[in-house]
């Protein structure tokens, strides 16, 4: 179970329910319960669908996934950062004796204000790297893996929320390959339903209107 803190159930989560998340308070949400959701050492897949994603100050971050524990009495291990001084997606190994070490950079710059409605991400841990999807499509790695747990979704503990909704999120004791990355993110339906595409033609002020529908 979890628990949600300046935020709640919303009707407008990408496949019906998801969560809302105060966009005004900086300490919104999600907390597992207990304590936070091991993964495995050696291999394991993070993944939600967001909405709104709001940006980070030039001096923080947004974050998507958090440990509960500081590492080596430092930091917490994020699995999924946008870094405010470059919008650049990272992974953050709390343990690291520099701060700005922390930061393992995919090199993928991430604009929140340019990604309008719903998007996917994916976060996989493997070969003591970590991989990163945006929408199916593999667009960087960093070059560490974090090991700990998941204890918040959504925001740190305070300061860096990652997006006012959050829907169908994930965590997974494999690693996902390319395909299976790709099947989740379901060409923007997901994997939950049957999806029926349909196409407007270019007859569309006629009577009647054709489509296609596949």
């Amino acid at each position: 179970t979890a628990s949600l803190y300046h935020a709640e159930v919303s009707p407008y989560g990408r496949f019906g329910y998801g969560i809302r998340f105060d966009r005004d308070k900086t300490n919104a949400r999600m907390r597992h319960d207990v304590n936070g959701v091991d993964i495995a050492s050696n291999s394991w897949t993070l993944s939600a669908w967001a909405k709104d994603l709001l940006p980070p100050v030039s001096s923080g971050r947004a974050t998507l996934f958090r440990g509960q524990d500081k590492q080596s009495n430092r930091d917490w291990d994020r699995y999924l950062v946008i870094r405010g001084s470059n919008r650049l997606l990272h992974s953050y190994d709390g343990a690291d004796g520099n701060w700005n070490n922390r930061y393992r950079s995919t090199g993928h710059e991430i604009d929140p204000l340019t990604l309008r409605g719903w998007h996917h991400f994916v976060v996989v841990g493997t070969g003591n790297r970590t991989r990163f999807f945006l929408d199916g499509t593999f667009v960087g790695e960093a070059d560490r893996q974090e090991q700990s747990d998941v204890f918040y979704v959504g925001n740190s503990s305070d300061n860096e929320l990652f997006a006012e909704f959050l829907d169908d999120v994930r965590i997974y004791g494999v690693s996902l390959n390319d395909v299976e990355a790709k099947a989740i993110y379901g060409g923007g339906f997901g994997d939950q339903f049957t999806s029926v595409l349909i196409d407007d033609n270019s007859t569309a002020d006629s009577l009647p209107r054709t489509f296609s529908v596949r």
